[in-house]
C-alpha cells in the first residue's frame, strides 16, 4: 500500500457478478473510491472475459444452452476447481436453453441424470426428472438443473455427472457431462 501520513493502507474490494452473465462475453467492472473526509476521488476500470468451465463438456443436437456451471448451494459459490464436498448440495445449472418447441404455450422436456464413480458404481440414476411436467418458457428461462448430494462413504474418484435434456415435441437433445473429485 501507499503510506498516508505515516500509516500504510491497502484497499481491497470484491465484485459479485450475477445473472445474466455468460462465458465468452466481455464485461467491464468500474469502481470509484471517494474520500469521505475530503474531495479526493479515484476511479478505475477493469475488463473481464469469462471463460467457460473446460471440465464441463457439451453435446448440443438441436437444443443449446448459453451457460452450464457447477454451483455449491451451501455457500452460494460457483465451483471452478472440479472439486465438490461430501454432503454439499451441488447444482449443475443449465442457463439459457433454446431450440425446444412449444405446443399450446408449453414445452415438454425430459431430463435424464446419472452419476457414477470411477469404478462404475451408480450413485444416482434418474430416467426422467421432468416426467409428466409441462414447462412454460418463463420457467425454462429461470434455468434447468440437477442437484446432487454425495453422502460420505466409499467411492472411487472422479465421479462422472451426466445430464441429458431432450424435447419430447421434436426429439432435439443436449447432453452435459462433467467429472468432479469428491473430497
Amino acid at each position: 500500500g501507499k503510506a498516508i501520513e505515516g500509516v500504510s493502507a491497502n484497499l481491497n474490494g470484491n465484485v459479485t457478478l450475477a445473472a445474466p452473465i455468460y462465458s465468452g462475453d466481455t464485461y467491464f467492472v468500474k469502481y470509484t473510491v471517494t474520500d469521505t473526509k475530503g474531495d479526493g476521488v479515484f476511479t478505475s476500470e477493469l475488463e473481464l472475459e469469462l471463460e467457460r468451465d473446460s471440465k464441463i463438456k457439451l453435446n448440443e443436437s438441436g437444443l443449446s444452452i448459453k451457460e452450464a456451471y457447477l454451483f455449491n448451494q451451501e455457500n452460494r459459490t460457483v465451483i471452478t476447481n472440479g472439486q465438490i464436498g461430501f454432503e454439499n448440495n451441488v447444482l449443475l445449472d443449465l442457463q439459457g436453453l433454446s431450440g425446444y418447441e412449444l405446443l399450446n404455450g408449453s414445452a415438454s422436456l425430459g431430463m435424464f441424470v446419472k452419476v457414477i464413480d470411477a469404478k462404475g458404481k451408480v450413485i444416482l440414476d434418474l430416467p426422467d426428472l421432468l416426467e409428466n411436467r409441462e414447462l412454460t418458457e418463463t420457467q425454462i428461462q429461470k434455468g434447468l438443473g440437477s442437484t446432487v448430494i454425495i453422502q460420505k462413504g466409499m467411492l472411487a474418484n472422479p465421479i462422472t455427472w451426466e445430464v441429458k435434456v431432450w424435447d419430447k415435441n421434436s426429439g432435439a437433445t443436449l447432453t452435459v457431462k462433467t467429472e468432479v473429485q469428491v473430497i
